[in-house]
């Protein structure tokens, strides 16, 4: 696994995979009885006392669903998983403990001694590697045919099942995290952000000249305009953790977990210099491009309990309409004596 999240930006070290439990809407806490029934599906077909779905989050691994083990919540991927989550083929262990590169596993040593195993790699949205399917028993058995067809079949329909899940959290023009889902992965930021004691950020982002827009381009276009947006914004940020929501018709939000006031104030640059390197075709007789204001509002770890994301967008939204009224494509943070250089 990852070191848990830095608290200023840094390179992204495969953020998606670690990201996107949370983007799912999974969690070790609750299960899904669809996924359920799945594992439990190829727990029959596969003859095994044992099977999951073992999801790769960014704090720790957990089981998405399970067969046979006491706990959803797993400290760390053993190397049986890691083995079969960086490889493109099915990885099926006769006896685990007779393999070298598995005979000193923890879950092969100790509970719950694991000797056959089966498993295969789950793709997310965008075929990242999220987790693993498999199958696992405390006693060795020979490959067996039927139990590589079910893994291939059952992965196809779990993949299948993730995507739709995903799309109801998404929203269908942008891409976007839809806003219920924001809502509720912010309040579980600022949870373990105040367990933690690291500063959580949030950015407010809205077009410039968009009634303008609007009855120049016409809303097609506008349309087309904010799916460029809401991409330029997702590849600006560069750490797990880091999502964005259309927020209502034209803005956007953006949180930042584990940010302070400097690593904010630098993702907001990105996210304005990127809108304007588009040079998306919204060009009027001054030659005018699409650009973007934004707004910046930055909470310390020790005033996290007295105020909440709602609040905190709404101080980010006081700050970017600050910025528009200075003539917009440039950020301003909110609260601050001095505002930070104009674009």
């Amino acid at each position: 696994m990852e070191p848990p999240i830095p608290l200023e930006s840094e390179t992204r070290k495969d953020s998606p995979r670690q990201s996107v439990a949370e983007a799912l809407g999974l969690s070790p806490h609750r299960g899904e009885e669809g996924l359920d029934r799945l594992i439990q599906l190829l727990a029959r077909i596969g003859g095994a006392s044992m099977a999951a779905l073992w999801v790769v989050d960014r704090e720790r691994p957990f089981f998405a669903a399970a067969h046979g083990f006491a706990t959803r919540d797993v400290s760390r991927l053993s190397g049986l998983t890691e083995h079969a989550l960086r490889q493109d083929d099915i990885l099926v262990v006769s006896d685990a403990s007779q393999d070298p590169r598995f005979a000193s596993d923890p879950m092969v040593t100790g509970a719950p001694r694991v000797r056959f195993f089966a498993g295969i790699a789950v793709r997310g949205r965008d075929r990242e590697r999220i987790g693993i399917l498999c199958l696992m028993d405390a006693e060795p058995r020979t490959r067996n045919d039927a139990v590589r067809a079910a893994l291939q079949d059952l992965r196809a329909i779990v993949e299948d099942r993730l995507r739709l899940r995903s799309d109801v959290l998404h929203d269908p023009q942008t891409g976007t995290l839809m806003r219920r889902h924001f809502d509720e992965l912010g309040d579980r930021e600022w949870r373990r952000a105040m367990r933690a004691l690291v500063p959580i950020s949030v950015i407010v982002a809205e077009l410039d000249h968009l009634h303008e827009v609007t009855g120049r381009e016409g809303a097609a276009a506008l349309d087309r305009g904010l799916r460029a947006v809401a991409l330029a914004i997702q590849y600006s940020l560069h750490r797990p953790g880091d999502c964005v929501s259309r927020f209502d018709d034209s803005r956007f939000a953006v949180l930042l977990p584990g940010t302070g006031e400097p690593g904010a104030a630098e993702t907001a640059e990105r996210v304005r210099s990127a809108v304007e390197a588009l040079s998306f075709p919204f060009a009027d007789a001054s030659g005018r491009l699409l650009t973007l204001s934004v707004g910046v509002c930055t909470v310390r770890s020790e005033s996290l309990s007295r105020t909440d994301l709602i609040s905190s967008i709404e101080v980010a939204t006081t700050a970017l309409r600050r910025s528009q009224a200075a003539g917009g494509n440039r950020w301003m943070i909110a609260g601050s004596a001095a505002d930070p250089a104009l674009f």
